[in-house]
């Protein structure tokens, strides 16, 4: 994908479904930092609030899990959820370094992996957890590191060539993506996506720009004064902040300033790559799950943004019912598809 060509509107958005999460004293989220849907339940991890929050297919509040303490099955620092196809919902302690498994998504049938490191994010695929930046020292010294659950040692795939770009601000929230059980990195300030499998990960993806910054560029970007920092974020693509994939087409999600979205369709081969000012009816943020085919976003009655959003809504009644929603409930998901092109 050539990010400075492939300059055109992305297909029509077609099959908006809006799920509002359900609101109440147990249920309140205080900011959404991941989404995963599996066996028809979206998983919610909240982690200014501490805690993985379960919704069904209609966004009804089902449980949670808030387990803050230092005691058995406890973490005090929670930074990245995962969950597999078995429902088992793992949980990472930056303070203690390890994972807990809550089994079946039970708070009190648990088992601790330790894995002895600090890391951003992780996915678990098969019998490995691969993590994604990796501190020492506290540094990103590994971008990519895979921890063997049956050996219980772990396997540095990328080491961080970049450690200048340590000092610049992270644009995403998160590295790994998980497509259900397809799951895809990013390394920072590089021209590749990876898709993570069987201990490796190999590269499936590639996009080429002149604001993608050379290993030269990022080492004086660094170097600059935070004013000039801020100045140059308009000039570079930073980040990738999401890649997901149905069967019709994979969706990417490029931390430029305005933040930009790529998409290859699978189908036809076409590739598009558009600015999200020009997409109204998804929010800023792009895309941070899938669920059952479909791309999932989502937004905040309370934001003024809002209404362009709702305007990708056909039924009258479901758009009455968004709009009463009262400003402090919590985010409504958005789930679309893309019409294909012939």
């Amino acid at each position: 994908m050539n990010l400075d060509t492939a300059l055109q509107l992305l297909p029509e958005i077609t099959d908006v479904e809006c799920i509002p999460l359900e609101t109440n004293d147990a249920s309140l989220i205080a900011d959404i930092d991941k989404v995963l849907y599996c066996n028809k339940t979206f998983y919610v991890f909240d982690k200014v609030g501490k805690k993985v929050l379960l919704f069904d297919r209609q966004g009804n509040f089902l449980k949670s899990i808030h387990k803050i303490g230092q005691g058995p099955g406890e973490y005090t620092e929670p930074c990245d959820m995962d969950v597999d196809g078995e429902g088992n919902i793992y949980l990472a302690d930056w303070a203690t370094q390890s994972i807990i498994m809550y089994r079946s998504g039970d708070e009190n049938n648990y088992e601790v992996n330790r894995i002895g490191a600090y890391f951003l994010d992780f996915a678990v695929v098969g019998n490995s957890v691969y993590l994604g930046l990796v501190y020492q020292e506290g540094e990103a010294r590994q971008n990519l590191v895979v921890w063997s659950k049956e050996k219980e040692k772990t396997m540095v795939l990328k080491n961080n060539l970049l450690l200048e770009g340590n000092k610049l601000p992270y644009r995403a929230k998160h590295y790994i993506f998980r497509s259900d059980d397809k799951v895809y990195y990013y390394e920072r300030f590089n021209s590749y996506i990876y898709r993570l499998e069987e201990g490796k990960a190999d590269s499936c993806i590639s996009f080429s720009s002149k604001k993608i910054p050379t290993e030269e560029e990022v080492k004086l970007w660094a170097q600059s004064d935070p004013e000039e920092q801020i100045q140059k974020s308009f000039q570079y693509i930073a980040d990738v902040s999401a890649c997901y994939e149905t069967d019709d087409c994979i969706f990417i999600v490029f931390q430029s300033i305005p933040a930009s979205y790529g998409m290859i369709d699978k189908k036809s081969g076409m590739k598009y790559y558009v600015s999200s000012k020009d997409v109204a009816s998804i929010p800023a943020m792009g895309v941070c799950a899938i669920a059952e085919q479909s791309f999932v976003s989502y937004f905040n009655p309370a934001d003024k943004k809002a209404e362009k959003v709702l305007h990708a809504i056909s039924d009258t009644k479901k758009v009455e019912k968004l709009r009463a929603l009262p400003e402090d409930a919590n985010p409504v998901l958005l789930l679309f598809k893309f019409k294909n092109r012939e």
